[in-house]
């Protein structure tokens, strides 16, 4: 069954040698690029320029993050880990 497939599919991601692949868990899109965030609890941001692809670990949770939702206006970001319910992440 097509859909049972697609419920199990995970998303992975290895950009670099020196970061391990990890799971992702999560998705948000930003002016500032495609942020993403997953089982090592880092909170990456994806920017796809002409000439390169930039990745930028932002912050760390020591945690798996499970979500992240960007606030209305785009300044902040909440994100939540398996064990606390939310923190807030502000951009600059």
């Amino acid at each position: 069954n097509m859909m049972s497939n697609l419920s199990q599919s995970k998303i992975t991601m290895s950009v670099y040698p020196a970061l391990k692949p990890c799971t992702v868990n999560t998705m948000a899109i930003h002016p500032k690029g495609l942020f993403t965030a997953g089982t090592d609890g880092t909170l990456y941001c994806i920017k796809v320029k002409p000439e390169k692809v930039e990745v930028e670990e932002c912050w760390s949770a020591a945690l798996p993050i499970r979500n992240i939702g960007f606030s209305r206006n785009y300044e902040s970001l909440l994100i939540a880990t398996d064990k606390v319910n939310q923190t807030q992440f502000q951009l600059h």
